[in-house]
């Protein structure tokens, strides 16, 4: 199978089978391992995290691929052809897709979701959409891995997720980072709780994966942030009232109180956790809560809700659907999300290692 991608992406693959009763589940793995470095910068955005990025072990391999395949477009190529591959690298992706190893990572939020997936939306044409600024809907066009991948089938297939599918920090290049920098390795650590796995396909939509929770979080779009200037007081605007940033119903319901005003750090300073200045209104979100605010959370998924249990036919939550020698678009984003209240400066420099292990049961629609 191959990918055409818009942003950037990596893995390594490997593919395991065995027989339930009259159904065959396959299983292949896509690797990634990442090397993430901060750089902070003034920019209106919640913060960077890297101009010197390093990406390792690229690839994706395939075994018995006589039942399965991945595929890529030719990039900046106006032709529809899907080349299939049983091995993707560095080379290839470069190749086939808008990968490139120079990737500046930023954080960025899946918030204001309705504004691309909607009753409106075609599939064909629609890519997932992020947010890289907290005080606009900007839509980000770096910082994140997006690919566009078609499986190829030669079965009636559901794909799902293995358990065997992890992120972990990678500890050794942590450690190395953390004695270079004078840094903490357990924040460096830290960056395993807000990346983010999502995956795009037409017959069960646009789902994410939150790997390390037990439960998923469903972060809140939205709260006070310390982004510009970083200064350890939350930003106000020209009125000197606090802003609230994020995804909510109605501006009308936000309450401004002094009950709310934040006069000592509780803990480290971090974009989430400032003060508020003395010149300003505090935005009080308890009262406006209260007051009909409606904010949006975050929709993730954790793994086991995406396996498949070997001895039920049952179909829990696929990823995808992948009829018989149908090409079967599936868009698969890895980013950082930024409203998680883990991704904060101190997540910078961090690697991790991303293992995605996905799983087939072969049976008809």
């Amino acid at each position: 199978m191959k990918t055409k991608k818009e942003k950037k992406y990596q893995e390594l693959g490997q593919e395991d089978r065995s027989f339930v009763g009259s159904k065959l589940i396959w299983a292949w793995v896509a690797l990634f391992s990442l090397s993430l470095a901060t750089l902070v910068t003034t920019s209106y955005a919640w913060f960077n995290i890297s101009n010197d990025l390093m990406v390792k072990n690229i690839s994706l391999t395939f075994k018995n691929s006589d039942y399965f395949q991945m595929g890529l477009k030719k990039k900046d190529s106006d032709s529809d052809e899907i080349t299939y591959f049983d091995t993707l690298d560095k080379a290839t992706l470069e190749d086939y897709s808008s990968y490139s190893p120079d990737l500046l990572m930023i954080p960025v939020s899946s918030c204001f979701q309705s504004n691309w997936l909607n009753s409106n939306t075609v599939f064909a044409d629609t890519t997932p959409e992020f947010r890289s600024n907290p005080g606009t809907e900007t839509v980000a066009t770096e910082g994140f891995y997006q690919f566009e991948f078609y499986f190829l089938s030669s079965r009636d297939a559901y794909v799902y997720l293995d358990e065997g599918t992890s992120l972990v920090p990678n500890e050794a290049n942590n450690e190395r980072t953390a004695s270079e920098y004078d840094l903490n390795v357990d924040d460096l650590n830290k960056i395993k709780d807000c990346v983010r796995v999502s995956f795009y396909g037409e017959d069960f939509g646009y789902q994410i994966l939150e790997l390390n929770a037990d439960q998923p979080s469903n972060c809140r779009f939205g709260g006070r942030l310390d982004v510009n200037p970083y200064d350890s007081y939350y930003d106000y605007d020209s009125h000197l009232k606090e802003i609230l940033f994020g995804e909510y119903n109605d501006a009308s319901k936000i309450v401004y109180s002094e009950d709310a005003r934040v006069k000592e750090l509780d803990g480290e300073h971090s974009t989430f956790n400032a003060m508020s200045d003395d010149k300003a209104i505090p935005v009080d979100i308890d009262k406006s809560i209260e007051n009909g605010l409606v904010f949006q959370h975050e929709s993730t998924k954790i793994l086991s809700e995406f396996e498949h249990d070997d001895n039920s036919n049952q179909l829990m939550n696929p990823i995808l659907y992948c009829p018989m020698g149908v090409p079967t678009r599936c868009v698969i984003s890895i980013y950082i999300e930024a409203w998680d209240p883990e991704a904060i400066l101190s997540i910078g420099r961090s690697s991790f290692d991303l293992n995605l292990v996905f799983k087939a049961f072969y049976m008809e629609k």
